[in-house]
């Protein structure tokens, strides 16, 4: 820790991980539509799909709840900063991902599988 967190950590807001640069053609392989594979209550909140697109050097998810930037920390994971979301792509052949593990608030991980 350092003497800042212990004095004011609680008033200078989330600390994210470090994010990286991808090129656009990395991002592109990850953009699509993917199935929510979750429990019932879950998709009620998140809706049956989640779109991902890249907006220039970014990429958006877009689900039921709306969209928002998700940011990379290495070549295959990623995290929002609107809400405590992380994405880590499992890449298949071609370094195309066929799937994702979506993980929610460090705690609930469930599958999004990507749609033809």
């Amino acid at each position: 820790h350092d003497v800042a967190d212990l004095l004011v950590g609680d008033r200078l807001g989330p600390r994210w991980p470090p994010t990286i640069a991808l090129p656009p053609q990395v991002l592109d392989r990850y953009t699509g539509r993917y199935r929510i594979d979750a429990p019932g209550p879950i998709v009620a909140v998140m809706g049956d799909a989640i779109e991902i697109r890249r907006d220039g050097e970014r990429l958006v998810a877009k689900g039921k709840q709306g969209e928002a930037e998700i940011f990379p920390e290495t070549e295959t994971e990623f995290h929002s900063k609107a809400g405590p979301v992380r994405i880590t792509f499992v890449l298949g052949e071609g370094g195309v991902p066929a799937q994702a593990i979506v993980t929610l608030m460090g705690l609930r991980e469930f599958h999004i599988t990507r749609l033809p």
